[in-house]
């Protein structure tokens, strides 16, 4: 990957045609890449991006627990929560692997808080 900006911040490269603020996305988002971590730590890295992929209202009630064979567990506060959720799950799914940059999670288990 080449990118370099030029006397006037211009972007040249893979990134031409982006604006400064997705450029320093992308790069930040490629560091955070969970391939170059260890399998250990794949737990850490979906409960940081958890937050960032459901936002903050359902952030607020929800929260991981673990992976138990490529199936993230979420505690939900309210049992009410459970439809809406499961309708989201393949899109949980799909973001937490494209930001993984590999397939991290196949499935995600929500129930209730004990």
């Amino acid at each position: 990957m080449s990118v370099a900006f030029g006397k006037q911040g211009m972007i040249s490269g893979e990134r031409a045609g982006k604006s400064e603020c997705e450029v320093i996305s992308d790069v930040f988002s490629s560091s955070l890449r969970l391939s170059d971590l260890k399998d250990a730590d794949s737990a850490e890295w979906a409960s940081f991006h958890w937050p960032l992929v459901v936002g903050k209202e359902l952030s607020k009630i929800t929260k991981t627990s673990g992976i138990v064979k490529k199936v993230l567990q979420v505690q939900v506060q309210k049992n009410e929560w459970a439809p809406a959720l499961e309708s989201l799950k393949s899109k949980f799914i799909r973001e937490i692997n494209q930001r993984a940059g590999k397939t991290l999670l196949t499935g995600i288990n929500f129930k209730m808080e004990s």
